[in-house]
């Protein structure tokens, strides 16, 4: 499905693991930073890799197409693995987002660095929400570590009227975490208390980047595909109808909504998703 003037984008991250599945520290292994991410010439334009704390993250050129997008995911991915295997290292890709490591693990200075930027609640009219702490991760065995699967929505130039940040973060939480948990059963265990909280997100010159969601659906194409397709043909409606976003956003009950996002619940994740898709179906 195409999006005339919407784009989505992504900068998962994913952690890499030893033969025996044991999760293992990025840091030194791969090259590139937040400030000077590492791209080999042969990558299409918008491909690029780095290390973030002690996980691989990469970045894949902004799509307004959701086949595209979904291959440019497991791409990014792909080129990660090559770089790896090209120093010689043995690592393989693990799907889970939130791992626990060993304190000895955790000793570089990269390892202990956390978020590069602040990120704001879609919830409480874009207020900036905490920064998390290392100490808050401490468990007896070392600290947990996490990876996202963050989106980010182009949507300004498609609109006709200036609609905020944190509505669309509002908008993200309907239209692409609260489906994913009943579709996909988006479980992120220790995540979901610290970075996977509904409507996180940081505004961008061209729309928002949507940080609740965990990397899970990066691991599939289906769901990668999915995802698009959702930003495209919801951000695509709303663009033309100021009078349904205030309607979404006065009659949805987001107590609700929130409570299904934290606590992961299934059925409660349909029946609200279902609820939204009616207003938007009703407004097109």
């Amino acid at each position: 499905m195409k999006g005339a003037m919407i784009t989505v984008g992504a900068d998962p991250e994913f952690f890499i693991g030893n033969a025996r599945g044991q999760p293992r520290p990025i840091c030194g292994l791969l090259g590139g930073t937040k400030d000077k991410p590492y791209r080999e010439p042969r990558w299409p334009r918008g491909y690029a890799v780095q290390e973030d704390n002690v996980m691989a993250e990469y970045n894949v050129p902004a799509a307004t197409d959701s086949m595209a997008f979904a291959e440019s995911i497991q791409t990014g991915r792909q080129f990660v693995m090559e770089v790896l295997a090209a120093s010689g290292h043995r690592v393989q890709a693990l799907s889970g987002c939130a791992f626990e490591f060993d304190s000895m693990e955790l000793m570089t200075p990269q390892a202990r660095m956390f978020g590069c930027s602040a990120d704001f609640d879609g919830h409480e009219m874009g207020l900036p929400l905490a920064r998390i702490v290392p100490d808050v991760l401490r468990t007896a065995r070392g600290e947990w570590r996490f990876a996202g699967g963050h989106v980010h929505v182009g949507y300004r130039k498609a609109f006709t009227f200036d609609m905020p940040e944190f509505v669309g973060a509002s908008m993200c939480d309907l239209f692409l975490s609260l489906p994913l948990i009943a579709q996909m059963r988006d479980v992120q265990g220790e995540r979901r208390k610290y970075y996977g909280t509904p409507g996180r997100y940081r505004p961008t010159p061209y729309g928002l980047e949507y940080r609740t969601l965990g990397n899970g659906w990066t691991f599939s194409s289906r769901y990668a595909h999915d995802v698009a397709d959702r930003v495209f043909r919801t951000f695509g409606i709303l663009a033309r109808n100021e009078d349904m976003v205030r309607r979404i956003y006065n009659e949805m009950p987001w107590v609700a909504v929130r409570e299904a996002i934290n606590g992961e619940d299934v059925g409660m994740a349909a029946d609200l998703h279902a609820r939204a898709q009616n207003m938007l179906k009703a407004g097109e």
